[in-house]
């Protein structure tokens, strides 16, 4: 099984249709038609548990991942954070827990230093913020600089 950190940030262009722009394929048939043809990238993607009914589970397999876009601000005397917005994509069925980490990681990865930080120490000072609407980042700004 793949680990959901692996996959994301493969981010399918958006308006695609399945069967017309793409085909979904087990794990055994891709590495077959790997074998003959080989592959510039792999994009595996997870089943989601999508309840049916009220003892009733089905499976289907995401191919749309969640939008989040990171910014990190303010900087503070661990990480200098990013420069500019990233975006990156994660699978739905990732809790927030993940999510923070999946975050925290990133921002590591693309900084330019290099830290003796790890992301679960990131993650202990670190929070994360949902804007909702209009909301913009010098809002945040303001709520953070009235607490």
């Amino acid at each position: 099984m793949f680990s959901q950190y692996v996959y994301g940030n493969y981010h399918l262009k958006d308006g695609l249709k399945e069967n017309a722009n793409y085909k979904v394929l087990d794990h055994a048939t891709w590495n077959y038609l790997k074998s003959l043809y080989g592959a510039y990238i792999e994009i595996p993607r997870f089943s989601v548990a999508v309840p049916v009914g009220m003892d009733k589970t089905d499976y289907l397999v995401e191919i749309n991942l969640r939008r989040f876009q990171i910014v990190s601000t303010p900087k503070v005397k661990y990480v200098n954070g990013v420069d500019s917005p990233l975006l990156i994509f994660v699978s739905s069925s990732m809790t927030v827990k993940e999510l923070h980490h999946q975050i925290c990681q990133t921002i590591l990865d693309v900084s330019k230093e290099k830290y003796t930080l790890s992301s679960e120490e990131l993650v202990g000072f670190s929070r994360l913020w949902k804007f909702e609407g209009n909301e913009t980042l010098d809002d945040a700004k303001d709520m953070l600089s009235a607490a």
